[in-house]
């Protein structure tokens, strides 16, 4: 994660450089460690790269991932388990 942004009406948005795996629209990802070492499921609500809204994101792609903290309740349309480290 390059940078993170707290935009209003949207929530979390964090932007950066995917090293391997694949994130989609509606993976749930680790994103930490946090200052007290744990890290927290986070889903992804909405992804864009260069702007355009993607379903996708490959390794060696720069991105936009729009983010909420997941929860039970939280739909889930898909899991992926890559880190994206804080």
């Amino acid at each position: 994660i390059d940078q993170t942004f707290n935009i209003p009406n949207l929530g979390v948005v964090a932007s950066g450089f995917l090293r391997s795996g694949l994130i989609e629209e509606g993976s749930v990802l680790k994103v930490g460690p946090l200052d007290d070492g744990n890290f927290i499921d986070v889903y992804v609500t909405s992804v864009q790269r260069h702007k355009v809204n993607r379903r996708i994101v490959r390794p060696g792609e720069s991105s936009t991932l729009a983010l909420n903290l997941f929860t039970e309740s939280t739909t889930m349309n898909g899991h992926n388990d890559t880190e994206w480290y804080y």
